[in-house]
Protein backbone atom coordinates (compact mmCIF):
# COMPACT_ATOMS: atom_id res chain seq x y z
CA UNK A 1 0.00 0.00 0.00
CA UNK A 2 2.97 2.21 0.62
CA UNK A 3 3.43 2.30 -3.09
CA UNK A 4 -0.02 3.91 -3.95
CA UNK A 5 -1.28 5.61 -0.87
CA UNK A 6 0.39 6.99 2.11
CA UNK A 7 -1.72 8.72 5.10
CA UNK A 8 -2.03 10.75 7.95
CA UNK A 9 -5.32 10.47 10.49
CA UNK A 10 -6.91 13.09 8.48
CA UNK A 11 -4.70 13.51 5.26
CA UNK A 12 -4.69 10.45 2.82
CA UNK A 13 -1.93 10.78 -0.64
CA UNK A 14 -2.36 8.39 -3.46
CA UNK A 15 0.27 8.01 -5.82
CA UNK A 16 -0.51 6.45 -9.25
CA UNK A 17 3.17 4.48 -9.96
CA UNK A 18 1.76 2.66 -12.67
CA UNK A 19 2.59 3.50 -16.21
CA UNK A 20 -1.51 4.18 -17.23
CA UNK A 21 -4.27 6.04 -15.61
CA UNK A 22 -6.46 4.93 -12.92
CA UNK A 23 -9.92 6.78 -12.95
CA UNK A 24 -12.88 7.25 -10.31
CA UNK A 25 -10.35 8.00 -7.55
CA UNK A 26 -12.03 8.49 -4.10
CA UNK A 27 -11.22 7.77 -0.79
CA UNK A 28 -14.01 7.30 2.08
CA UNK A 29 -13.35 7.79 5.64
CA UNK A 30 -16.22 5.35 7.08
CA UNK A 31 -19.47 7.21 5.54
CA UNK A 32 -17.46 10.01 5.30
CA UNK A 33 -15.90 11.54 2.55
CA UNK A 34 -12.53 14.16 1.99
CA UNK A 35 -13.99 17.67 2.33
CA UNK A 36 -10.41 18.90 0.21
CA UNK A 37 -8.94 17.11 -2.57
CA UNK A 38 -5.42 18.53 -4.39
CA UNK A 39 -3.33 17.30 -7.37
CA UNK A 40 -0.44 15.76 -6.21
CA UNK A 41 3.01 14.84 -8.15
CA UNK A 42 4.84 11.59 -8.04
CA UNK A 43 7.06 12.90 -4.66
CA UNK A 44 3.57 13.79 -3.11
CA UNK A 45 3.77 17.53 -3.24
CA UNK A 46 0.43 19.62 -3.91
CA UNK A 47 0.92 20.92 -7.41
CA UNK A 48 -2.60 22.00 -7.71
CA UNK A 49 -4.10 25.78 -7.50
CA UNK A 50 -7.85 24.50 -7.29
CA UNK A 51 -9.05 21.58 -5.64
CA UNK A 52 -10.42 18.56 -7.70
CA UNK A 53 -13.57 16.73 -8.04
CA UNK A 54 -14.22 14.33 -5.63
CA UNK A 55 -14.18 11.24 -6.89
CA UNK A 56 -11.56 12.19 -8.84
CA UNK A 57 -12.33 11.51 -12.42
CA UNK A 58 -8.54 10.71 -13.79
CA UNK A 59 -5.07 10.21 -12.01
CA UNK A 60 -2.48 9.97 -14.34
CA UNK A 61 0.81 8.07 -14.57
CA UNK A 62 2.98 9.28 -11.55
CA UNK A 63 0.57 11.40 -10.44
CA UNK A 64 -1.63 11.39 -7.59
CA UNK A 65 -4.22 13.13 -5.63
CA UNK A 66 -4.64 14.38 -1.46
CA UNK A 67 -7.65 13.41 -0.06
CA UNK A 68 -8.28 15.57 3.35
CA UNK A 69 -11.52 15.04 5.91
CA UNK A 70 -11.41 18.13 8.02
CA UNK A 71 -14.06 18.54 11.02
CA UNK A 72 -13.81 15.37 12.58
CA UNK A 73 -12.82 13.89 15.79
CA UNK A 74 -9.68 12.32 16.57
CA UNK A 75 -12.30 9.49 17.53
CA UNK A 76 -13.96 9.64 14.55
CA UNK A 77 -11.29 8.95 12.59
CA UNK A 78 -10.08 6.14 14.49
CA UNK A 79 -13.27 4.44 13.92
CA UNK A 80 -13.42 5.03 10.03
CA UNK A 81 -9.98 3.88 8.76
CA UNK A 82 -9.66 5.04 5.60
CA UNK A 83 -10.70 3.07 2.05
CA UNK A 84 -9.22 3.71 -1.48
CA UNK A 85 -11.50 3.17 -4.31
CA UNK A 86 -10.38 3.37 -7.97
CA UNK A 87 -10.78 1.57 -11.02
CA UNK A 88 -7.81 0.50 -13.04
CA UNK A 89 -6.82 0.83 -17.10
CA UNK A 90 -8.68 -2.75 -17.54
CA UNK A 91 -12.11 -1.69 -16.05
CA UNK A 92 -11.41 -3.48 -13.10
CA UNK A 93 -12.79 -1.83 -9.31
CA UNK A 94 -10.13 -2.13 -6.91
CA UNK A 95 -10.78 -0.95 -3.01
CA UNK A 96 -7.43 -0.74 -0.82
CA UNK A 97 -8.16 -0.48 3.16
CA UNK A 98 -5.94 1.29 5.67
CA UNK A 99 -4.06 -1.97 5.92
CA UNK A 100 -2.70 -2.17 1.80
CA UNK A 101 -4.90 -5.27 1.14
CA UNK A 102 -6.32 -4.78 -2.18
CA UNK A 103 -9.90 -6.30 -3.15
CA UNK A 104 -11.11 -6.62 -6.61
CA UNK A 105 -14.53 -5.32 -6.91
CA UNK A 106 -15.21 -6.12 -10.13
CA UNK A 107 -15.98 -4.21 -13.34
CA UNK A 108 -18.33 -1.89 -13.61
CA UNK A 109 -18.86 -1.49 -10.07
Amino acid sequence: MRSLVSRSNRVVTVTNRSNGTITNVQVKFGPYVASQIWETNSAESVVSTAPLLNPVPVVGAMRGAQFTLNGHTEATLVNNPPVLTFTDEGGVRWSVDDQGVYTELGSGT
